[in-house]
């Protein structure tokens, strides 16, 4: 089995990457390099074409990643999130947790244009200003059985 380990609150750890593919079977270790990619990744999921990371960085980046290669489809920067901690995918829809901010936020991936598309903010905390982290959005998880989609914070 093939386990990809995502490395958050850390700068380039082994000077390498913050990305880790490793072969359970083998204990083969490939870093993969994303550039400009340079700071700790904090959310991760996947459907069957891409894997979906997001940066710890200013201003945030979104990363698509292609499957079948690990190579990068999509690197774009995501200024309306600020310290992301995790990301959904739901169909054709993306959602990422803006812990900074105190928002949940829904996007599109144009897969022509290579392009993620802000839909729009799909929740906050009731008494947030969406200006600082005062509630912590953590994560966010989709009960594909009762298809409710849930958001955790404290």
């Amino acid at each position: 089995m093939k386990v990809l380990i995502s490395f958050c609150n850390a700068i380039n750890p082994h000077k390498k990457s913050n990305l880790l593919l490793l072969d359970t079977k083998t204990e083969e270790k490939f870093w993969i390099k994303i550039d400009p990619i340079r700071n700790g990744v904090t959310g991760i999921n996947s459907d069957e074409r891409f894997i979906y990371l997001v940066e710890q960085s200013n201003p945030t980046k979104f990363v698509a990643l292609e499957k079948r290669n690990l190579k990068p489809f999509l690197i774009q920067n995501l200024p309306e999130v600020i310290d992301p901690h995790s990301v959904e995918v739901i169909k054709d829809k993306i959602y990422i947790v803006s812990t900074g901010n105190d928002q949940v936020f829904e996007y599109t991936m144009d897969i022509k244009k290579r392009k993620l598309v802000l839909n729009k903010n799909i929740w906050s905390p009731k008494n947030s200003e969406q200006k600082s982290d005062t509630h912590h959005v953590n994560s966010i998880f989709y009960d594909k059985k009762n298809k409710e989609l849930y958001v955790s914070a404290f």
